[in-house]
């Protein structure tokens, strides 16, 4: 993997960490559920990121998908769309 890649999956870690400990403070500090935060914080990200990919591109109709895959992927090892 190259090293701007580790860093993009570094950060992006970073950044789902820091959200899933938000939910849980949000939910009271609920034992047990440290997987559903960090899922819920996963899912929260990859849409903010495809929700930027969709915008920078001219929000093309129909292409939501597209995009959603597009941000999922890169946050799963595999390099960020150029």
């Amino acid at each position: 993997m190259s090293d701007n890649l580790l860093e993009f999956l570094r950060l992006r870690a970073q950044v789902i960490s820091d959200r899933a400990y938000a939910i849980w403070e949000a939910e009271g500090r609920p034992e047990g559920r440290e997987l559903e935060h960090w899922v819920q914080a996963e899912q929260d990200v990859t849409a903010e990121r495809a929700y930027g990919l969709w915008e920078a591109a001219g929000r093309p109709d129909g292409r939501d998908l597209d995009f959603w895959l597009s941000a999922h992927n890169s946050g799963n090892g595999q390099a960020p769309p150029v």
